[in-house]
């Protein structure tokens, strides 16, 4: 089994793509702590209803441990936070590429023929 990374694209164009990532992460978490919040808020009988029909909803709604609502949100913002952790390693990645890169260019430009 090989352990070979095969880069297809320009350095430069996988540190935009890792920018990308880590801001729309970013984003995404900023943006979990309302949406989450307003999934909170509108988790009552008010919206979920008391009938016969609301009941048996919430029965299922709650069901299981976590419930499968609460591990949906935990994934969410799991995803924003990996998004930034991904972004942020393959950009720095990149750059210590760009550097060794570089040293090894000039390394073998030095050296004179004998």
């Amino acid at each position: 089994m090989s352990n070979v990374v095969k880069i297809t694209g320009s350095p430069a164009e996988l540190i935009g793509a890792a920018t990308l990532l880590s801001t729309d992460g970013e984003r995404l978490q900023s943006d979990l702590g309302g949406l989450l919040g307003t999934i909170e808020r509108l988790e009552t009988d008010a919206v979920l209803g008391n009938d016969e029909f609301g009941r048996e909803f919430k029965k299922t709604y709650h069901e299981g441990s976590p419930t499968a609502t609460d591990a949906t949100k935990d994934a969410a913002l799991k995803i924003a936070e990996h998004g930034v952790q991904f972004g942020e390693a393959v950009g720095k990645t990149m750059q210590e590429y760009l550097v060794v890169d570089g040293q090894g260019a000039a390394d073998i430009s030095s050296v004179q023929s004998t």
